[in-house]
């Protein structure tokens, strides 16, 4: 078994944790550099990295599960297998959604601010690039902010 089949929805998704942690990180820091910074904004800044840690020393554990199961030389039955994959799965999930929710309550709060603190220049409203957990993926094109992201 490896790795990849439990983490590759993490890793390798527009939709996924690593992409959505950078996501958050990117609006927060686009919050910061233009809107006056205010308790609910540091609140959001620690809610991502709470969430970006705890996926990480998630999937570490789970890592170091996996290595000491192949390594220990006895067979790994199917039913352990699926049961990591699972527990995985709906970590995922959780992950995601915590991420999408800073996301998500940043780009909100964007939107309901006359203008930036900053540079006196109006923000433009922000393209609905990213993903919806649990929806279909849109194709990003250079025009949007997905674009921008790359690992």
């Amino acid at each position: 078994m490896a790795a990849s089949e439990c983490f590759n929805e993490w890793i390798g998704r527009q939709d996924g944790v690593t992409n959505l942690g950078k996501w958050a990180n990117f609006h927060l820091s686009v919050y910061r550099k233009y809107f006056q910074p205010d308790v609910h904004a540091d609140g959001l800044t620690e809610a991502a990295a709470r969430a970006i840690s705890e996926s990480n020393l998630y999937a570490v554990d789970t890592l170091k599960t996996l290595a000491d199961l192949i390594c220990s030389g006895r067979r790994v039955s199917q039913g352990r297998v699926s049961t990591i994959k699972a527990e995985a799965a709906v970590k995922h999930a959780e992950f995601q959604a915590r991420l999408m929710g800073v996301i998500n309550d940043v780009r909100s709060r964007m939107m309901s601010h006359p203008r930036p603190a900053h540079h006196g220049a109006a923000i433009r409203r922000l393209p609905d690039g990213l993903p919806q957990p649990g929806r279909a993926r849109p194709a990003l094109g250079r025009h949007t902010l997905g674009a921008a992201v790359t690992t």
